[in-house]
């Protein structure tokens, strides 16, 4: 993967940006991304220290997640995708626990981070206290409520499902010892289904970011590549760069950019930490990878204060 310093980035017109359609890019983002920020107005969070002077991943987070914590949030390993899926519900399969509530008690997940030995069930509990509708919020059942909230505390649940997804370990998953992951598969893909829906709009892109700088092998320009895993994506840049490491100043890592994203499920509302802005991606979703011309395009116009030769920046299309 080619990284643009600032310094070489070719002068990048409005008018230029027309060529990107026939890269299958549709005409408004030549218009989002020459104003997504103009000049002055990509000041990032200052990230404020955590315990022992450890810099925090991401300034809205207060403590909770400090620089070495790759697993939690944008953190899944998308190291080697390729462009086939993986079945992980067969054919016939039976749920072994009736609802999410019992898979809770069976698993006894233990929370870490900034609420230390409490259950999935006590977070939920006390969550449920804060959890504030608007009318554009789908009123969903209590069971899929609970089971988008579980996926975002900060424990094993979340850390284990999506390192064997990523890994595709079916004969992992099929243990004994994981086979309950497969119903927590089956409850959360049928919680996102009921989540909140996209409202598509001209300016719209989610981002994500992982520590992880990205192979050129594995996401070859006009290439189709596959996340085998449930994947967390964002509407917020700065909390997709804090994740990704580095500084404000200087940040490390991948950032991935979506345009025209389309199935994505909002899930914040019911998430244990609303101000991530948290929307997610099914498994087995695809997209394109689109020409290194868009790559420089948002390198200049979206991060210019900022110094991105750590930088890797990759531009994904959903199909």
């Amino acid at each position: 993967m080619i990284t643009y310093g600032l310094d070489s980035l070719p002068l990048l017109k409005e008018a230029e940006a027309e060529d990107l359609i026939a890269a299958g890019v549709r005409p408004f983002h030549a218009k989002t991304l020459l104003r997504a920020l103009k000049p002055g107005s990509r000041a990032r969070t200052p990230v404020p220290a955590g315990e022992g002077g450890t810099a925090v991943a991401g300034g809205t987070r207060g403590g909770r997640v400090v620089a070495g914590d790759s697993d939690r949030f944008f953190a899944q390993s998308i190291i080697a995708p390729t462009s086939g899926t993986i079945t992980y519900i067969p054919m016939g399969f039976v749920v072994h626990h009736e609802n999410i509530q019992e898979f809770c008690r069976d698993m006894k997940f233990i929370t870490s981070g900034d609420m230390p030995g409490l259950s999935l069930l006590d977070c939920w509990a006390s969550a449920k206290k804060r959890i504030s509708l608007d009318k554009d919020t789908p009123r969903i059942s209590p069971d899929h409520a609970q089971t988008l909230h579980a996926y975002t505390v900060e424990c094993n649940l979340y850390k284990n499902l999506n390192r064997i997804m990523r890994e595709g370990n079916m004969e992992q998953l099929c243990s004994s010892e994981y086979r309950s992951y497969m119903d927590f598969i089956y409850f959360l893909q049928t919680a996102l289904s009921s989540a909140t829906q996209l409202a598509y709009r001209p300016d719209q892109c989610l981002y994500r970011g992982i520590r992880h700088g990205i192979s050129a092998d594995h996401y070859k320009p006009n290439s189709i590549i596959t996340w085998h895993s449930f994947s967390s994506t964002t509407k917020s840049m700065d909390v997709a760069l804090s994740f990704a490491g580095g500084s404000p100043d200087q940040p490390a890592g991948t950032l991935f950019v979506i345009v025209d994203p389309k199935t994505a499920r909002g899930i914040s509302v019911w998430s244990q930490y609303p101000e991530e802005e948290e929307w997610l991606y099914t498994y087995n979703t695809q997209f394109k990878v689109m020409p290194c011309e868009m790559e420089s395009f948002v390198l200049r116009d979206l991060l210019m204060d900022v110094d991105t030769s750590k930088l890797n920046i990759l531009i994904l299309k959903e199909i």
